[in-house]
Formats: structure tokens, C-alpha cells, sequence
């Protein structure tokens, strides 16, 4: 059974708890773009920005944020 661990931070941090196992990174605090969680995912990152701005507009679910890492 695998665990998810998530980390949550009111901004984005180069390096969390259970970073080099597979934990993801939530934050907010700054207005990105919809191409900033792609961008971080492709450089091997689990750092996802939560605001809407990264997320069309919309709130975005952990079974969202889950599935977009699997």
C-alpha cells in the first residue's frame, strides 16, 4: 500500500519532509501561470501550486493532484 505524503506551505519551498520519497509539495502565495505545475512535473518535481491561477480558474482536488503525479 503506498502512501501519499503531502507537505503544505503557504509558499513554494526548494526542499520538503519526504522530498527524495515521493512526498508532493502544495503551496500557494504567488499567481502563476497554468504551465507552472507541467513545467515543475517535468523537471521531476512534486511541487503543485494550488491558487487558481495554475489551475484554469478552478479549485483543484487532491485526487486531481494525486492523479496528475501518477
Amino acid at each position: 500500500m503506498q502512501k501519499d505524503y503531502l507537505i503544505l506551505f503557504h509558499y513554494p519551498i526548494e526542499e520538503w519532509n519526504h522530498f527524495f520519497r515521493g512526498a508532493i509539495h502544495l503551496h500557494g502565495h504567488q499567481h502563476n501561470g497554468s504551465e507552472y505545475n507541467i513545467l515543475n512535473k517535468e523537471k521531476g518535481l512534486k511541487k503543485y501550486d494550488v491558487v487558481v491561477d495554475a489551475n484554469y480558474m478552478k479549485p483543484v482536488s487532491i485526487e486531481e493532484i494525486i492523479e496528475f503525479f501518477d
